[in-house]
């Protein structure tokens, strides 16, 4: 496995139906060095599942599948409640960046395996805990981040949620 550490997010088509297995069309949308941050889990929040992984060679089910429109809509409400001063910016370029036609898919695939393998534990048992994160505690989760940002000068509180970091280039891109 490799030692990047970082959770990538991918639009793709359909879900993954084995290891290994790319759908026909994917297209990365942001990467996160060291976590799967809050931006990450709303827009995995579509009715989120375990799947294999499409770049990583493993038989276990270690990447997350949700809904695209749901997660992306989740995410939509969760910004509109950021109350930041430098928030402005990165909530454009958030919105103008999934508005794209050509950043759309039918699920949002998380590739997290680098992140899950930091802890040293079964990285299948860490992605389904994820699932189970994402769906029992999301909205806690999502309060306490907002709570954070809104209360803290500057914009490091702010980079945590995992805002200004879109890219359809991605340290990996399944589809080589």
């Amino acid at each position: 496995m490799s030692v990047a550490n970082r959770s990538y997010l991918y639009a793709a088509d359909r879900r993954p139906r084995r290891p290994q297995d790319v759908p026909d069309r994917v297209v990365g949308l942001t990467e996160w060095a060291f976590d799967v941050p809050i931006v990450q889990r709303l827009l995995l929040s579509g009715d989120p599942s375990v799947c294999p992984s499409m770049i990583f060679g493993l038989d276990a089910e270690i990447a997350i599948v949700g809904d695209f429109d749901a997660g992306v809509s989740a995410l939509r409400a969760f910004v509109a409640r950021i109350r930041h001063p430098d928030a402005a910016p990165l909530i454009a370029e958030a919105n103008e960046f999934l508005d794209d036609p050509a950043h759309r898919g039918e699920v949002i695939v998380a590739e997290a395996a680098e992140i899950f393998d930091m802890d040293g534990g079964d990285l299948a048992a860490s992605a389904a805990a994820l699932v189970t994160r994402i769906r029992e505690h999301l909205d806690t989760d999502a309060e306490a981040s907002l709570a954070m940002v809104n209360r803290e000068p500057g914009d490091a509180a702010l980079r945590e949620l995992g805002l200004g970091n879109w890219s359809t280039v991605l340290f990996y891109d399944p589809s080589d």
